[in-house]
């Protein structure tokens, strides 16, 4: 297997000739795109997880801070943390069935 190449000073590509493939585009150049496109279709699913991520923890510490407040227990953790999961799944569900690219 073939370890890639990054170029620059001392990596052993000095004079040698730019790989092209049949549509005219480096191999560095088509490696480039691949990953910018697979980000652009992973962003919706990355933000619905860090949404059911982040809501898990903040509507739970707010839960938290006002049951060691109010003095009562655990009543708006699991309030807080029930509103979490379903902002969180909300978010999830709405990017799921919407599909890719749209």
């Amino acid at each position: 297997m073939k370890r890639p190449s990054f170029g620059g000073p001392g990596s052993g590509d000095e004079g040698k000739p730019e790989v092209k493939e049949g549509n005219g585009e480096s191999q560095d150049e088509n490696a480039s795109s691949w990953l910018t496109e697979m980000m652009r279709q992973a962003g919706p699913y990355m933000s619905a997880a860090y949404t059911l991520t982040g809501g898990l923890l903040g509507l739970g510490l707010l839960g938290f801070l006002l049951d060691r407040y109010l003095g009562t227990s655990p009543g708006f953790v699991l309030v807080g943390l029930g509103l979490g999961l379903v902002v969180g799944f909300y978010e999830l569900a709405k990017v799921t069935f919407r599909g890719p690219g749209r």
